[in-house]
């Protein structure tokens, strides 16, 4: 027994033998030491003996976000991550939106309302926290207005009507008369009406990222009827 003829206590003037097969005396710190098998031997007149310590280092976590991103106000953020590696595990996740927290899960969906940052912190049991955010652009809604030359004539009259959005903030645009007509990516027009009535009109924009805005003007056309003409003898 080793320890017994060691006088009952542990020997630390053995010599060690790093991963690379190098001897050295003393101690060494795990935390800076080179991963691998580590050898301490105590040699007697009569008796050698070892023991072997695997020293496993953790890696720091690394994981990635989704790329910045620009989307309609209101509309629904896909946060998740697509890959995680490193690090001790469990991990504990922790999503935020400009700062204030919004889902303890990896994957979430937010609703952007605003501008801002969305940022993932993960940290492991070692309680090392790793953070990477990602830039979020919310598009301001555009203020749709429109018009026409009047919105009372006489039946049969022509109408022009006039989109008062520049065509520079938006890519497409529809317009529902009211009547069943519809027309499309066209600034002004004229239109006659079939038929005397009170017609609704909306304007519908797409902006260059798919956002859609619209406006209506509920009974904004009246066609009146044409006045016949009577007389009596």
């Amino acid at each position: 027994n080793l320890i017994t003829k060691l006088g009952g206590n542990p020997n630390t003037t053995g010599t060690w033998t790093d991963p690379c097969v190098a001897p050295f005396n003393g101690s060494f710190n795990p935390a800076t030491g080179t991963p691998g098998e580590y050898t301490y031997t105590i040699t007697t007149p009569d008796c050698e003996a070892s023991a072997v310590v695997t020293l496993e280092q953790i890696t720091p976590i690394v994981f990635t976000v989704p790329n910045d991103t620009t989307m309609c106000g209101n509309g629904q953020l896909s946060l998740y991550l697509p890959s995680v590696s490193g690090g001790q595990t469990p991990y504990n996740y922790q999503w935020s939106y400009n700062n204030q927290f919004i889902a303890n899960t990896p994957n979430f969906v937010h609703t952007a309302q605003s501008s801002g940052q969305a940022c993932m912190t993960i940290t492991d049991i070692c309680n090392n926290p790793i953070t990477n955010c990602i830039d979020v652009t919310v598009e301001q809604p555009l203020a749709i207005d429109f018009t026409v030359d009047t919105t009372t004539a006489c039946f049969p009259y022509i109408f022009n009507f006039e989109n008062l959005i520049s065509p520079a903030l938006y890519e497409e645009s529809r317009w529902d008369l009211g009547d069943g007509t519809v027309v499309e990516l066209l600034t002004d027009f004229n239109h006659i009406y079939a038929s005397p009535g009170n017609y609704s009109v909306t304007l519908q924009l797409t902006s260059e990222i798919g956002c859609e805005y619209s406006l209506t003007k509920n009974n904004y056309i009246s066609v009146l009827a044409p006045p016949v003409a009577q007389f009596a003898f």
